[in-house]
Formats: structure tokens, C-alpha cells, sequence
């Protein structure tokens, strides 16, 4: 780490709800660097020797998953899953919390890489709609399947009443 270069940092925030409310699972990856190193040294590594990406990992942890969590559950699984623009709002949103912790450690917040939502529960929704959006649209083409061989059938007896009045006539 105190080699300033850019480190990415991934957390796994499951069993969060959304407002709907609904449990989704998030993977945060996070790039970060070492902006002050004296401040680094002094504050994170308190005089020892090695300091892990590992145990950076663990110590950003808890409030990166208290803004997850917060984040998610202020929108719908569906907004989470069709709205682009949340990525942007959820960056400034870690930004914000995270300034302080990264000013007195020295660290600076580079970007969100990637935010990948496990929406299993959207997809079984998903799958129960399309199921029956299937089934209705099948029952509709039946539907007016028989609706036109009833009238055509309709039409027939019709014709052959007509040719059986003609022969009476």
C-alpha cells in the first residue's frame, strides 16, 4: 500500500432489502490509493511493519456496507437493476461517508469500479411474469382462435340455411 499506487478493494454486502422490501446480495469494487503516506504510516500503520490489502479491506468494511445497505434499501429492485445512473449517485454517496476515514488515514477514494447487484429474487419474479405473460397471451390466441372458427362455423350454417331456404323457395 505505501507504494501510492491504485488498489482495488472488493466488499460483499448480502441480505440487504430494497425499499420494495425485497433481499438482494451487492459486490462493491473500489479503487483507492495512498494520497498522504505520512499520514498513512502515522494513523494505519501505528508502527507496524505490514498493513494487508486485506486488513484495509476489513478496516473500510463496516461503513462501506452501512452506505450499501442504506443506498439499497432507498430503491426498488427494479431501479437497481434498470437504473445506470444509481452508480454514479451510490460513488458520491461513498465519497461523502468515507471522506473523513480517508482524510485521517491518508487515503483517497478513486472511483467504484464496478457494482454488481445479485438480483435472484427480480429473476424469479421475472420468470413468475413471464410465465404468465406467456399463459395469457397463449389463452388470447386460443381465445380468438375458437372466436373466429365459431364465427366462420357461424357462417357456414348461415350459408346452408340460406341454400336450404332457396331449395324450399
Amino acid at each position: 500500500l505505501t507504494r501510492i499506487t491504485p488498489t482495488d478493494l472488493e466488499f460483499n454486502a448480502g441480505g440487504c432489502y430494497t425499499k420494495d422490501p425485497l433481499k438482494v446480495g451487492v459486490t462493491i469494487r473500489m479503487q483507492v490509493e495512498v494520497n498522504e503516506p505520512a499520514k498513512f504510516l502515522i494513523n494505519v500503520l501505528r508502527g507496524r511493519e505490514r498493513y494487508s490489502v486485506e486488513e484495509l479491506r476489513q478496516y473500510l468494511y463496516p461503513e462501506v456496507e452501512s452506505v450499501a445497505r442504506g443506498w439499497i434499501r432507498a430503491h426498488t429492485a427494479e431501479e437497481l437493476a434498470n437504473d445506470i445512473s444509481l452508480k454514479e449517485k451510490f460513488e458520491l454517496s461513498i465519497e461523502e461517508t468515507l471522506k473523513r476515514t480517508f482524510k485521517q488515514t491518508g487515503l483517497v477514494f478513486l472511483q467504484i469500479r464496478t457494482i454488481e447487484m445479485n438480483l435472484e429474487v427480480l429473476d424469479r419474479i421475472n420468470d413468475i411474469d413471464i410465465k404468465y405473460t406467456l399463459l395469457t397471451k397463449e389463452t388470447r390466441a386460443e381465445a380468438k382462435g375458437q372466436k373466429d372458427y365459431f364465427d366462420a362455423q357461424r357462417e357456414l350454417d348461415l350459408l346452408t340455411l340460406i341454400k336450404e331456404t332457396a331449395k324450399v323457395e
